[in-house]
């Protein structure tokens, strides 16, 4: 599977008390606590697998934010891409090894029983065509 392009969730790892770690889809999880929004921001989130080796995790611009707004995040340093109609979140490192498989920085550092943890995970698709990333599972826009 060729995994450069456009991603969006599609379900997220969860644990359940009754059935151990499960994936639910961002609807079920904003039904589980309906008061947090988080699963709605989730929504708009778009994984972008880019060619230059970079998967750019990326929301839309806040509703009502001005060019002034815009320009000044500018300024601090955040990212905008799409003719400034989405935020940069995150730009996590990517590269495919010798033998094919995709890797992706995760970001997790330090050691596990003394030994070091390798910080570089793999991208997997799943038996249901879904991109497996982080807690994530994925599904092409």
């Amino acid at each position: 599977m060729k995994f450069e392009g456009k991603w969006r969730i599609n379900s997220c790892l969860r644990l359940d008390d009754e059935r151990g770690f499960i994936y639910l889809s961002l609807d079920e999880l904003a039904a589980l606590d309906p008061d947090d929004d988080t699963a709605a921001q989730m929504k708009d989130y778009i994984f972008d697998i880019q060619p230059d080796g970079f998967i750019l995790t990326t929301s839309p611009v806040p509703e009502g934010a001005s060019a002034e707004d815009i320009e000044g995040a500018k300024a601090n340093g955040m990212e905008f891409i799409e003719d400034d109609a989405r935020i940069v979140l995150g730009r996590t490192p990517w590269c495919e090894d010798e033998n094919g498989t995709v890797r992706f920085d995760s970001g997790v550092r330090g050691e596990t029983l003394g030994e070091p943890v390798d910080p570089w995970a793999t991208l997997e698709e799943t038996e249901d065509g879904l991109l497996q990333y982080l807690m994530y599972r994925l599904e092409r826009v």
